[in-house]
């Protein structure tokens, strides 16, 4: 009987292991597919045959390229009158510019918002949950108030959006990375110690 226990304790040890490092690899695999297929597909059209890696280098490189023509001053306005074609578009407006401000507040090295890591009483008073600012200075009802992110969990592109005034919140000294690794998994690798920003 111990030694089916101590088999079963091993399986599931080493599919904790293998899991994570599995799923990742996986989801990795299929990006660098997708990434070669975007335009491995017409070049194996073109030459009679596919070189792996190929429409990879060329996505990459394209990207790249992008990059480089947005940062100059032509490239630049065609960018900006792309923008601005899209925001005037009913159904395109919705999809688009909410994905732009998510990506702006990204990269924007001056923004708070998506840094910062919060601790809420949420869903009721006495439990916390663990929030990321997403808007901070939003006048509403002549108060300021700070929009928070609340993901559900495993799943973090669930959750809700409260907004909230500075003292009904508590920002934490936690790197963003460390609260989504708390959130994914379900807590069992929560920090034993979290404290408040000094």
């Amino acid at each position: 009987m111990d030694y089916f226990k101590k088999i079963r304790n091993k399986f599931l040890q080493g599919l904790l292991i293998i899991l994570p490092i599995g799923i990742t690899l996986w989801i990795v695999f299929k990006i660098l597919n997708f990434l070669d297929l975007l335009f491995g597909r017409y070049l194996k059209d073109f030459i009679g045959y596919r070189i792996p890696g190929l429409g990879l280098l060329i996505t990459i490189t394209l990207i790249i390229l992008v990059g480089n023509f947005a940062s100059h001053y032509i490239g630049d306005r065609i960018y900006r009158w792309v923008q601005d074609q899209l925001e005037k578009l009913p159904v395109i407006k919705a999809i688009y510019t909410p994905l732009k401000d998510i990506t702006n507040n990204f990269s924007n090295k001056d923004s708070n918002n998506f840094k910062q890591v919060v601790l809420v009483t949420y869903p009721c008073e006495g439990s916390y949950s663990i929030g990321f600012v997403t808007k901070e200075q939003t006048n509403i009802a002549d108060e300021d108030m700070t929009g928070v992110f609340i993901p559900t969990t495993p799943n973090l592109t669930n959750g809700f959006l409260v907004f909230l005034r500075k003292d009904q919140y508590k920002v934490l000294d936690m790197p963003v990375e460390e609260a989504l690794k708390t959130v994914i998994s379900l807590g069992a690798v929560t920090p034993d110690l979290i404290k408040e920003k000094e």
